[in-house]
């Protein structure tokens, strides 16, 4: 399972580096439908590989974030740089809640 977790770990700081790709682009092009789709499909992705290895803070966390970028992309709220400071912080957050050990007694066993 140990390998499993390091694996996961691994491709959550693969997508956090494309998500701050994506939001380099959206500083300069906040209409780009593209990049907010990657943003939502990375804390989609987060949310729920995160649950099922057993970082559920991290899971509910990237929720709440992947609730905000659908909210983008359905045009019920608009990027600006506020929203992109903010997910910058969000990715500096969710690499801490990586490197937190996961309690065993909490851990899925999916």
């Amino acid at each position: 399972m140990e390998d499993l977790v390091a694996s996961f770990v691994n491709e959550a700081n693969d997508l956090l580096e494309s998500l701050e790709e994506a939001l380099l682009k959206l500083e300069n092009h906040p209409d780009d439908q593209e990049q907010l789709n990657m943003a939502f499909r990375v804390m989609h992705s987060l949310k729920g590989t995160g649950a099922m290895f057993g970082f559920d803070e991290l899971s509910a966390f990237t929720h709440e974030m992947e609730n905000l970028y659908d909210m983008l992309r359905s045009g019920k709220r608009k990027i600006n740089k506020k929203v992109i400071d903010l997910t910058f912080q969000s990715i500096d957050l969710i690499r801490r809640l990586l490197d937190k050990p996961i309690d065993p007694e909490t851990q899925s066993t999916k």
